[in-house]
């Protein structure tokens, strides 16, 4: 009766130990995640490297552009106040039709 005992545990302490084996991932796999992680990583800030180069070249142009429309005469601050007019005077036109 000693022995079946002795012999039932000594099978559910492989059974177990063979299970925990199983559970889990191999170093390969962890370093393999973590990589990719980095990886991932590094992907994202050139990305975001480039969307801040991108950003700045194009305000630099729209200065440019501001620049170039002052030199031949037209106040951009302007613009915008005389498209403002130009909407609140055609709304009620647009709203009696």
């Amino acid at each position: 009766m000693i022995w079946r005992q002795r012999v039932s545990l000594a099978l559910l302490t492989l059974l177990l130990g063979a299970l925990a084996g199983c559970m889990g991932h191999s170093e390969e796999e962890w370093q393999a995640k973590l990589k990719e992680n980095l990886d991932l990583q590094n992907q994202l800030t050139a990305t975001r490297q480039k969307a801040d180069s991108d950003l700045k070249s194009a305000s630099d142009q729209i200065e440019g552009l501001k620049g170039q429309l002052k030199r031949a005469g037209v106040d951009v601050s302007n613009l915008t106040a005389d498209l403002a007019e130009q909407k609140a005077a055609t709304s009620p036109c647009a709203k009696t039709r």
